[in-house]
């Protein structure tokens, strides 16, 4: 049975697509012959190849998302929850060829949205477009308008793929433009509603789906994969490794990778965050950085100045370095947060004034007082002295989040059911 699954980065990069999907796989291996394939669409090029668990296409090597189809010819196309012209184009190349499509989704309903009005976004995505660089980026990747070139690309895949289908567009000198307007103001990116399966991790996703027209028959309660790591290895921690000091993890997020803040705000507020911890000598620090989205040699570099000894940790799995710290600094908006907060680790969240929802797990470890919101850095070093101290409820804690969520550590399982009963009904 094999199965293509479009994604922005290579499988070696762990994202979180790469994980939630590897985990299911797991699964289905359990029953079925499973070959999985890869499709990367990224802006540079590079030779298709295979691995031990899975064939790796890349996105240039076709037309469009009719090629792709003919020449892998998938039993099943697993694509994300939302709107993307790649996986949009295979999305519509499935319908035509009557080949099962099936999305899934991460977090809650409530995450998708965003407080921020049309000017806002309009200034973000105004300033992601134009940038030299993308996410998963290094810095010798950088060129010139290097994003918008791709997303160019990317829309012509799709253009070139209606047209294959003969479904009716509007001339590209509309087309395009239309799409980018429409991408630069938008709340929230819109949802894929042609998927014949939908992999939902709770109940709140029911009633916004069934508004949209989507047939309840389409939609499947499992639970999130991710969970089951996370319940598997909070469970793992049992004692923290102690020392002299108060040893701190700043867990970052790509904040100018996805055009939050620019490259000159993000140098000032860590060299501000990283002055005011050494200022205290009760504390050490270390970083964990983003597996895909950063660069190392970037922290290196910001960190030479202040002479002292401070780790970078980025391909490392937080759960293999949590018990060594006591406290955990972080900011933005990332599943790390929910990771963190599961593992019972104390938690000062930076409040920048965002808005981003908080994700799963994390608003019943303020409530249990595990985690902290800060809202002043320059009261930070007194915070952290209070969490480190602060005896948490996590009794609480745990009752909130058996009460919402389903952990099972049976959510892999539960996807790996609803997809080979689908298909094998489809």
């Amino acid at each position: 049975m094999k199965f293509l699954i479009p994604t922005p980065v290579l499988p070696e990069k762990k994202s979180i697509r790469i994980n939630f999907i590897n985990r299911i796989v797991l699964e289905l291996k359990k029953t079925v012959n499973v070959d999985i394939v890869w499709l990367v669409f990224a802006p540079d090029k590079f030779s298709s190849f295979s691995t031990d668990d899975a064939k790796v296409f890349d996105i240039h090597d076709f037309h469009n998302g009719d090629d792709v189809l003919k020449k892998i010819k998938p039993d099943c196309v697993l694509v994300g929850s939302h709107f993307d012209p790649i996986q949009h184009s295979l999305s519509l190349a499935a319908k035509k060829f009557e080949i099962p499509l099936c999305s899934f989704y991460y977090n809650d309903y409530k995450s998708e949205f965003s407080d921020k009005n049309k000017i806002d976004q309009f200034k973000k995505y105004s300033k992601l477009i134009t940038s030299n660089n993308l996410p998963s980026d290094i810095p010798k990747n950088s060129k010139f308008l290097r994003r918008f070139k791709f997303i160019f690309y990317k829309f012509s895949f799709l253009r070139n793929t209606k047209k294959t289908l003969k479904i009716f567009q509007l001339p590209f000198f509309l087309f395009f433009p239309k799409s980018l307007i429409n991408y630069l103001f938008w709340k929230k990116i819109p949802i894929n509603t042609l998927p014949d399966l939908f992999l939902l991790p709770n109940s709140s996703w029911i009633n916004p789906l069934l508004k949209m027209g989507i047939s309840k028959e389409k939609l499947s309660i499992t639970g999130n994969p991710l969970w089951d790591n996370f319940v598997l290895n909070s469970k793992s921690i049992k004692n923290r490794n102690r020392s002299s000091k108060i040893s701190i993890l700043i867990v970052t997020d790509p904040l100018v990778q996805h055009g939050i803040w620019s490259s000159v705000q993000y140098i000032s507020f860590l060299n501000l965050l990283m002055s005011n911890l050494i200022k205290e000598d009760k504390f050490s620090f270390s970083l964990k950085i983003h597996p895909a989205s950063e660069n190392k040699q970037f922290y290196f570099n910001l960190i030479n100045k202040f002479q002292q000894n401070i780790s970078v940790f980025q391909k490392e799995s937080i759960w293999d370095i949590i018990q060594d710290y006591d406290l955990v600094i972080s900011f933005g908006f990332s599943t790390i947060h929910s990771e963190i907060a599961l593992s019972e680790t104390k938690m000062i969240l930076l409040n920048f004034n965002f808005n981003f929802p908080l994700l799963d797990f994390v608003e019943e470890s303020i409530f249990a007082g595990n985690t902290q919101i800060c809202n002043d850095i320059n009261f930070l070093n007194n915070l952290i002295f209070t969490s480190v101290n602060n005896k948490p409820n996590n009794e609480k804690f745990h009752d909130q989040i058996k009460f919402k969520y389903n952990l099972t550590g049976k959510s892999s399982k539960h996807c790996s059911d609803a997809l080979l009963e689908f298909l094998k009904n489809f």
